[in-house]
């Protein structure tokens, strides 16, 4: 079987989500491969507390029991340089394939999916010149995030308006971020009112950022589509939803992800391939250009089926099992007591399989270090219902920088794999690893999450324990030794000082009478001051001291030391009282 790595930036985001329908679907139903997906987020944490962490799940998917790797590219382009991810690729693509959806990462190895957008700009700006008379074109580029597609969609725009025989203004270039709010702020300072509004068509290149747009002139009175039309790109499930709804272009993002799929595959089997796979954009036309038709299209919207096709009930099933694991968490105080409940909410969350893997040791991570994959990590848990497998101690341990998969588990599971890493602040502990029974990915990255929070919050609290309890036991054993020196500093070289038990000393001092034990008590206390302050120990010394006379009647050990217990008592209730 092989294993092809799904690499993406984040798993709650439309865009990504209907890619990873397309990869899913096409390998659906072919047994011999394997998919494992790895939400990765950003490796220098720019934009996120603990994004970086994240980025422990890429290094996984470089292990050696990898086949090859899909990577969403574009969803990378705000916080990572292609070249950047290119080089974190490289040393990979040297023995095995890599597909980079939407972006040339010019490494060797690596194929590419390629949307074509100057036909379907062609087709739009001639449409606005001829149909509605339209002469000044503005368009809304993102610039700043240094995208390669977003560069591609410009300059397919400026070679449409070329052909169409339409002048370029420079003027009617803005720069902005793929963000409706940054692109709302941007043309708020850029038009103060409806009058200073130069253009007749607004071109964007997303559909945050031409719902931005859209939302602030219709607040400064400009009618859409009467004043200015607004055309998108991606048609997100915001442009149905807009408010008039968002003529836009469909870049068939499902369709990428089937086609970078199916190039995965062929990449495996055949010999010769070209390095890029084309993939025709089609416009969408739809109320914000003055059009009544929409052009019908193809495309799974499985993420969005809870609320589009009345299935609202399963949707709220899936808030219910998140409701679920919550109250676990509050109900188990133990890494163990959790493994417990996990056997039977991974049956609740629809999962196949689901498995803790733990590194020997935390690994720190920084924002500004490298994640090495440790050699060593243990399976800690695993549940795997397809064979009535529940073990909480498996002792199973592997090399995760070659496979992983702990032992032999996972081996029979075809269908898709999710990796989430394990951490809290700056340590990395581990990994959960899950087989899905379905491919509601964003639900089951939200229940994945939760689940790592709890399992890193409890692992914390037990190690935490465990080192509480050792503390205990050195201090313990440090009071019981300090204690020996200071007796045997006390009394005379002949007599004879040996531990009971515990933390209980018994002194046979020949010769001495029982009318001198408050001066030797007073000694002792003196040095046990003395060498709290000298050793500074992290605890204050005391000793408080019991005495019985030998006489005809206390004759035998244990009379004298029932009789020196008595007395002791009495020594502790005094010490107690004057604290």
């Amino acid at each position: 079987m092989k294993n092809i790595a799904v690499l993406v930036h984040g798993l709650t985001v439309e865009y990504s989500v209907e890619i990873l329908n397309g990869i899913s679907d096409y390998f659906k139903d072919k047994t011999d491969y394997r998919l494992i997906f790895a939400q990765t987020k950003d490796p220098r944490g720019k934009f996120g507390i603990a994004e970086y962490q994240y980025w422990s799940s890429q290094r996984l998917m470089l292990a050696d029991g990898i086949d090859g790797i899909i990577i969403l590219s574009g969803s990378y382009s705000q916080s990572v340089s292609d070249t950047d991810l290119a080089n974190y690729l490289k040393d990979f693509a040297k023995t095995k394939p890599v597909v980079s959806i939407g972006v040339n990462l010019k490494i060797q190895n690596c194929y590419y999916t390629h949307v074509n957008t100057e036909s379907v700009y062609d087709e739009l700006l001639s449409y606005m010149k001829n149909e509605h008379g339209c002469r000044k074109f503005a368009f809304i580029q993102a610039n700043q995030t240094k995208s390669i597609e977003s560069k591609e969609r410009f300059d397919a725009f400026r070679k449409a308006l070329a052909k169409n025989d339409l002048p370029f203004d420079e003027n009617l270039t803005f720069d902005s971020l793929f963000t409706a709010g940054y692109t709302y702020d941007l043309f708020k300072k850029k038009f103060k009112s409806k009058e200073a509004i130069n253009f007749d068509v607004l071109f964007s290149a997303n559909d945050f950022m031409a719902i931005g747009a859209r939302r602030y002139l219709q607040k400064i009175g400009v009618k859409i589509p009467e004043d200015v039309k607004i055309i998108g790109f991606d048609n997100t499930s915001l442009a149905e939803m807009s408010v008039p709804k968002l003529t836009t272009v469909d870049q068939n993002i499902y369709g990428q992800g089937y086609k970078a799929a199916e190039l995965m595959e062929e990449v495996m089997t055949k010999e010769n391939l070209p390095l890029k796979k084309d993939i025709e954009a089609l416009a969408v036309y739809r109320q914000s250009c003055g059009c009544s038709h929409e052009t019908k299209k193809e495309k799974s919207q499985k993420e969005l089926r809870y609320f589009t096709n009345g299935e609202y009930s399963n949707y709220l099933t899936e808030l219910d099992q998140l409701y679920s694991l919550m109250d676990v968490d509050t109900a188990c105080d133990s890494t163990e007591k959790f493994f417990q409940a996990l056997s039977y909410l991974v049956t609740t969350i629809n999962l196949f399989a689901l498995a803790v893997c733990l590194y020997d040791k935390p690994v720190t991570f920084t924002k500004d270090s490298d994640f090495v994959v440790p050699e060593k990590a243990r399976l800690s848990m695993i549940c795997d219902i397809t064979k009535n497998i529940s073990l909480l101690k498996p002792r199973v341990y592997f090399n995760p920088k070659e496979r992983i998969f702990p032992g032999n588990y996972f081996n029979d599971f075809s269908n898709n794999i999710m990796v989430h890493p394990l951490f809290a602040g700056d340590y990395n502990y581990g990994y959960l690893i899950c087989a899905l029974k379905d491919e509601f990915f964003s639900i089951y990255c939200l229940l994945l999450k939760t689940m790592a929070n709890i399992v890193s919050h409890l692992y914390e609290i037990t190690l935490s324990f465990d080192e509480n309890k050792k503390l205990k036991e050195n201090n313990s054993t440090l009071a019981i030794q300090s204690i020996a020196e200071i007796l045997k500093e006390t009394f005379w070289s002949n007599d004879i000082v040996g531990r009971l038990s515990g933390d209980e000393f018994a002194v046979l001092a020949i010769g001495m009478i029982k009318e001198q034990i408050p001066r030797i008590n007073q000694k002792v206390d003196e040095y046990c001051q003395k060498f709290t302050e000298e050793k500074n120990l992290p605890f204050k010394l005391s000793c408080s001291i019991g005495g019985a006379a030998f006489s005809k009647e206390n004759n035998t050990i244990s009379k004298l030391l029932k009789e020196a217990d008595k007395e002791l008592y009495k020594e502790k209730q005094i010490k107690h009282s004057m604290r």
